[in-house]
């Protein structure tokens, strides 16, 4: 039996996209790496180019980011936050001043928290440690 094929995300009924809600939650649990896969599922899904596809990838970059600093690396984590930087800033440009939230996020959010991993790395818990959080952000969609 083939794997059902995933939808790519709607952005204007975000709250019913299942895997991006399990990203989100994974995300905040500390679990950084199942949130980069549900993620990239859904940039795949969604052809990885355009508005959503940007969005996502930027979700993807700070999940690495976080994996990185649980595997002791700063400069890894430092490299993928400048590089979601870029993607919520893009998604800032296509809104308008007034509305930034996309599926769900605050994109000015995102950026100023992809910047502060950037200059700052926050330290990780010891690898052998069970998944913790290493960021004292948490991803609340809400509309």
């Amino acid at each position: 039996m083939a794997p059902a094929e995933i939808e790519p995300p709607d952005p204007q009924v975000w709250a019913r996209c299942e895997i991006y809600l399990h990203g989100v939650d994974l995300f905040n649990h500390g679990y950084y790496w199942e949130a980069h896969e549900a993620w990239e599922e859904l940039w795949q899904a969604d052809g990885r180019i355009g508005p959503v596809s940007d969005f996502l990838k930027g979700l993807i970059k700070l999940a690495a980011a976080g994996v990185k600093i649980r595997e002791g690396i700063p400069h890894g984590a430092r490299s993928h936050a400048l590089n979601a930087i870029p993607l919520f800033e893009k998604g800032i440009r296509r809104h308008t001043a007034d509305h930034t939230r996309f599926m769900g996020l605050d994109l000015g959010e995102l950026s100023a928290f992809a910047r502060a991993i950037a200059r700052n790395p926050p330290p990780g818990p010891p690898l052998e440690s069970p998944a913790l959080p290493v960021f004292d952000f948490l991803l609340l969609p809400s509309d």
